[in-house]
């Protein structure tokens, strides 16, 4: 199935919380507190609507024959999130945003792109890794209702 991407819109806001809380509960569910994925759940609504109002915004939303599926944010050669509902996973809707991203970076001239992750999200860095992203030496330690590590991935767009 082929996935349509395009801007997220204003209107897209519910669709994309929708898509980042149901992934954020079935993907951090062992790695970060319970009680913050709520917390962050609970404003993800209000926080599409104020980051969709930005003019010149880079948050994609993806679909599969019409149903919203997946978002990605983007910045100057960073992956900032990349997200897919957890009805999708695993059903190759992944590889297809990443295709699309690395298309997106390579067209706007980047020569290589990097993305943070959660040391602890071992399916996460399994399937950057699928998609020819390395392991780099930038390392970060962030607050998620506990200390978490992250690393940093890096794929050279040649």
């Amino acid at each position: 199935m082929e996935l349509i991407i395009r801007k997220a819109t204003l209107n897209d806001a519910s669709d994309l919380s929708h898509i980042v809380t149901n992934s954020w509960s079935a993907a951090y569910a062992q790695i970060i507190p319970t009680d913050f994925i709520v917390q962050k759940n609970a404003v993800r609504y209000e926080q599409f609507v104020k980051n969709l109002s930005v003019p010149g915004h880079n948050h994609y939303i993806v679909f599969a024959d019409q149903t919203p599926v997946g978002t990605m944010y983007l910045a100057v050669d960073e992956i900032v999130a990349f997200y897919l509902h957890p009805d999708y996973f695993r059903m190759g809707f992944g590889t297809q945003m990443m295709d699309y991203v690395i298309n997106l970076f390579k067209n706007q001239g980047s020569s290589e792109i990097f993305l943070w992750v959660l040391e602890e999200n071992h399916n996460a860095r399994k399937f950057y890794e699928k998609c020819g992203f390395s392991l780099d030496v930038g390392l970060k330690e962030i607050e998620y209702g506990k200390k978490l590590t992250c690393v940093r991935y890096i794929v050279k767009l040649l």
